[in-house]
């Protein structure tokens, strides 16, 4: 899930904060 977490951070993935 670390790999989805950086993901979401950079703004572009299916996890995204906004």
């Amino acid at each position: 899930m670390k790999a989805a977490f950086i993901i979401s951070s950079s703004g572009r993935g299916p996890m995204t904060p906004g």
